[in-house]
């Protein structure tokens, strides 16, 4: 893995260690997280087809309505 690949694993699996707060989290509050810039959590947003952090925390909370309302109608079926 080049460095850049390394620091995109450790924002993704910080990421995923503070699922709940990223639709409201800042991207210096982030970025501090990650022990990266802002600049760099800005890239990765990209790399990922989001145009920018902002949008990045919409698709983030969106995903995490829809994982939560599958649940919710999983588990109502047992």
């Amino acid at each position: 893995f080049s460095s850049g690949q390394d620091m995109y694993y450790s924002i993704a699996k910080t990421i995923l260690t503070h699922l709940e707060q990223i639709p409201s989290i800042s991207i210096n509050d982030l970025a501090e997280l990650c022990f990266t810039s802002p600049a760099t959590i800005s890239r990765f947003c990209k790399d990922l087809n989001c145009r920018n952090f902002a949008t990045f925390k919409k698709e983030m909370a969106i995903a995490l309505e829809i994982a939560m309302m599958k649940f919710i109608s999983l588990w109502m079926m047992i």
